[in-house]
């Protein structure tokens, strides 16, 4: 037998977690937030979470800003590899809510990767643009952040109507809005992979360029 094999649950654990010493000043803010709270929001959260966690192929929507943060809770919570977002500015509407927040840290302790690309210049007071640029700072080769520009738009008229934003999670699950602030109308699936990998596609490919 190996001695030095962990075998009961009460050993000490031997994972650094220093690492991530970095995320503590956003943990500590995010404690102090709440989220709304309503039965229709409860149940609601639920199901999206049921959804999630079976990737299901169903297709739903979601129609307000909580509903929103739940959404991109549950796609950054089942999430192991990678994120890919499109998004306004981190303005903070959806973003700045708690299980948003939450569930960004926890993806980030994963060491997942983040690609992020942003259509305005973002809130330098968000808390979730500021806890991504510092995962950047921290661990470089595992963030990609870019400003949209003429290419990007070419590149994602080849696959959607408008300039719709969106986010990828693992390839396949996808939240795309329909009808941005202060509505956002979404259609989001947590098992759509051909879909999913057609934005992935072009998506990386605007990274990739010089």
């Amino acid at each position: 037998m190996n001695r030095d094999r962990k075998i009961f649950s009460n050993e000490e654990s031997t994972i650094d977690d220093s690492k991530f010493d970095f995320l503590k000043e956003f943990e500590a803010s995010i404690k102090n937030l709440s989220d709304p709270v309503d039965n229709d929001l409860i149940k609601y959260e639920k199901a999206v979470d049921y959804m999630a966690e079976i990737k299901s192929d169903k297709v739903f929507s979601n129609d307000s800003r909580d509903h929103a943060a739940i959404v991109m809770s549950k796609i950054f919570k089942y999430s192991e590899k990678e994120l890919r977002i499109y998004a306004n500015n981190f303005n903070g509407a959806v973003s700045s809510q708690k299980k948003y927040l939450d569930s960004l840290t926890s993806f980030i302790r994963k060491e997942g990767r983040i690609s992020l690309v942003y259509k305005s210049e973002p809130d330098d007071s968000s808390l979730a643009y500021q806890m991504i640029k510092k995962y950047k700072q921290k661990f470089d080769s595992k963030v990609r952040i870019k400003q949209a520009n003429g290419k990007f738009n070419q590149l994602i008229g080849t696959v959607l109507n408008e300039d719709y934003h969106f986010a990828i999670g693992d390839d396949n699950m996808l939240r795309i809005e329909v009808k941005p602030a202060p509505v956002f109308g979404a259609f989001v699936c947590f098992n759509s992979k051909k879909e999913a990998e057609k934005l992935v596609r072009v998506f990386d490919e605007f990274f990739e360029e010089a």
